[in-house]
């Protein structure tokens, strides 16, 4: 499961310079904003623990930001003992932390917090995030819902459609009650269906003769979904949508179809970092709702408090539940292979998608 926090801060931008105004107007992104840099980090605390950061520029009108190198990137505990994450690829540094590391533990009411310095010397730092036990997941399952959809032609129509239902306790054994935020990621079967009786090269590499069968990525679906478990008076969810699926009537669904919730526990900081995320990329332009303004940061230059710095990082703990959702449940849609009426690079080799393999997931079962 990676962390996907920069596409969303790409997306809240855009909400801010393109949807505070319906008229067509000239604009320019302001340096602060155009030079900005942004900061991912994540702590999942398992066996062992793991540390995530990501660095690279916010905004530059493109769907692959600049990433930047960096002299160091940190990871500093509450004692002030640092353990340095490594790089294999520009802008994005790893460190596994063992369990029975000597010095360095990973444990619940502890903070963390990341420090790193780029190439020119500037230097940034997070606050401390306290990691939280997270509530085990105890049920999910496949929900129906009517929702009323507008058509082509303006009118009104009510359609059902398939939404996923998760219950968890919202206290955890060690008695804590964090906030909890979902990620959901999915994995559905396309059997492709090349022509001719030839082997050709086609633009992701050679088409086989043989038809074969490929597991297909899509990551994530619906990312970061956050809850302010402070609202609830129980201390159960039971049955809560956490997503709906809002057309199954596609080839993705055809052949079988596997979503992944992620359960993980956050901070009421961060709840705050992914609350204000969520509200400004759903945002639909409505003058009746709350401006758009920048999201909040848990990041700062340690030199200079006027640079602006956005995203955040977070220390959480992590379970998860996969539910399977058959062609039948998903009103049998058409398969994508062979192609009606023209030509298709999924159809000719499956293995073009971008996160696609021949090997069958072991926990695949229909």
């Amino acid at each position: 499961m990676g962390l996907k926090l920069q596409k969303s801060i790409t997306l809240i931008l855009m909400v801010l310079f393109f949807t505070t105004c319906r008229d067509t107007i000239n604009f320019e992104i302001p340096d602060t904003i155009k030079d900005a840099i942004f900061i991912e980090g994540k702590l999942t605390k398992g066996t062992p623990s793991t540390v995530f950061v990501k660095i690279g520029q916010v905004f530059n009108f493109s769907a692959n930001p600049s990433r930047f190198s960096a002299e160091f990137v940190q990871v500093i505990d509450e004692s002030g003992q640092a353990l340095a994450l490594s790089s294999q690829e520009q802008g994005i540094f790893k460190l596994t932390i063992p369990s029975d590391h000597p010095s360095f533990k990973i444990d619940y009411g502890h903070a963390y917090k990341i420090r790193l310095q780029l190439k020119n010397q500037e230097t940034y730092e997070s606050a401390y995030d306290t990691l939280y036990q997270v509530p085990e997941i105890v049920d999910l399952k496949l929900g129906k819902l009517s929702k009323n959809i507008t058509l082509s032609d303006g009118m009104k129509q009510t359609q059902e459609i398939l939404s996923l239902l998760v219950s968890a306790p919202l206290t955890t054994p060690n008695k804590s009650r964090p906030h909890l935020l979902w990620e959901l990621e999915s994995v559905f079967k396309q059997s492709d269906s090349p022509e001719g009786d030839f082997i050709r090269r086609g633009p992701c590499g050679l088409i086989e003769v043989e038809p074969k069968t490929c597991y297909l990525s899509i990551d994530p679906i619906d990312n970061y979904i956050s809850l302010n478990t402070k609202l609830f008076s129980g201390d159960n969810l039971v049955d809560f949508t956490v997503y709906e699926a809002d057309n199954t009537n596609t080839f993705v669904f055809s052949e079988g179809h596997y979503i992944t919730l992620y359960q993980q526990s956050i901070s009421d900081a961060a709840f705050e970092y992914w609350s204000q995320a969520n509200q400004l990329t759903n945002r639909n332009g409505s003058i009746f709702e709350a401006p758009s303004g920048k999201i909040v940061t848990n990041f700062s230059n340690v030199d200079n408090e006027k640079d602006e710095v956005f995203g955040y990082f977070f220390a959480t703990e992590s379970n998860f539940r996969r539910i399977y959702i058959s062609p039948e449940a998903a009103g049998n849609p058409r398969s994508h292979c062979p192609p009606v009426g023209g030509h298709s690079v999924l159809c000719d080799n499956c293995l073009c998608w971008q996160n696609s393999s021949r090997d069958k997931p072991d926990w695949w079962k229909e």
